[in-house]
């Protein structure tokens, strides 16, 4: 793991149990997620603040403008952006921007700690 950038991510549960806090990640581009044992907050999506303003968008298809999504990462995993967005599985989406925000489709039962792994640019 050490050429990755590792940036953790808090979703919390007593905040926004869906939506997590936001990571910097200017200058990098996310390659992957790590899940966490606990995971039990179904699929992922992402939003992108692309220039620091503070507005979010959701990360979308360009054939139908429906958000993409990591459909239900298992526990303990590491989900990769070069496959894992659905309808997008051959192609590796480069996630860059100035932060990010991790979604996830349930809200969690308790405060999650998921993991960015990005690389330089």
């Amino acid at each position: 793991m050490d050429k990755y950038h590792q940036i953790p991510v808090l979703i919390d549960q007593s905040e926004d149990a869906d939506l997590s806090e936001v990571a910097e990640i200017l200058g990098y581009r996310v390659v992957g997620i790590r899940v966490p044992a606990s995971w039990d907050g179904g699929v992922l999506g992402i939003q992108v603040d692309p220039d620091g303003a503070g507005t979010f968008y959701a990360l979308c298809e360009p054939t139908d403008g429906n958000a993409m999504e990591f459909d239900n990462p298992g526990a303990s995993t590491i989900v990769s952006t070069a496959g894992g967005l659905k309808g997008l599985s051959a192609v590796a989406v480069y996630i860059v921007g100035h932060s990010v925000k991790v979604a996830c489709a349930s809200n969690v039962a308790d405060d999650r700690t998921l993991i960015l792994l990005c690389v330089a640019l």
